[in-house]
């Protein structure tokens, strides 16, 4: 058995000296480009996820308002709700027909937000809440690359 091993070691001598050159440059390009790799491999590693162990800083973390939320009290919105209103009034002396209506029914609205402000802050608050969850569910919709 081992003398036909030989022999066939023989009669394809080239095909054993080609395997074993390859062997040997996977080996070469595995020792030099080791390094190199390893190196760029740190450097563009992902960052990794935030962990928070402490429960304390969790509760301030869920408290705080997220990036780009607008925190509005009872004096601004009111104070928003006046300018709006002056403005509409500056609106409606030159509007005509279908216009001047619709600006009526805005001053009434403006109107009867300024008479009872915490509950038209409560309705605006709850409208800015369901567009969005609105936004939120139509955002998963989308794919990566929209």
């Amino acid at each position: 058995m081992i003398d036909n091993f030989f022999t066939w070691l023989g009669t394809h001598s080239t095909l054993v000296q080609s395997g074993e050159a390859l062997l040997a440059i996977l080996v070469i390009g595995f020792v030099t480009f080791r390094w190199p790799v390893r190196l760029y491999l740190r450097r563009n590693k992902a960052p990794d996820l935030v962990r928070i162990s402490n429960p304390q800083e969790i509760a301030q973390v869920a408290a705080a308002p997220a990036k780009g939320t607008m925190i509005v009290n009872i004096d601004d919105f009111t104070n928003v709700q006046r300018q709006s209103l002056v403005e509409a009034r500056k609106d409606l002396a030159a509007a005509h027909g279908e216009e001047r209506k619709r600006l009526e029914e805005k001053i009434d609205t403006l109107n009867a937000r300024l008479a009872n402000p915490d509950e038209a802050l409560a309705q605006q608050h709850a409208i800015i809440l369901d567009l969005e969850a609105q936004l939120a569910r139509r955002g998963n919709d989308l794919g990566g690359d929209d």
